[in-house]
C-alpha cells in the first residue's frame, strides 16, 4: 500500500514538471490557449503532493 502511494506521487511528481516545463516554454499553441487551466491544474497537482 506504501508503494502504491510512493508511485502515485512520483508519476504526480513528474506530470507537474512536464506540466510547468510545456507551459513556461510556450511551444504548444494549445497550452498557451489554455494558460488558466494549466495553472489549475500545476496548483492542484502541487496540492496533492504536500
Amino acid at each position: 500500500m506504501e508503494n502504491d502511494k510512493k508511485l502515485e506521487l512520483g508519476y504526480r511528481l513528474s506530470a507537474l514538471y512536464n506540466m510547468i516545463s510545456y507551459g513556461v516554454t510556450g511551444f504548444y499553441s494549445d497550452l498557451e490557449a489554455n494558460k488558466e487551466k494549466l495553472k489549475e491544474e500545476i496548483n492542484d497537482y502541487i496540492g496533492k503532493l504536500k
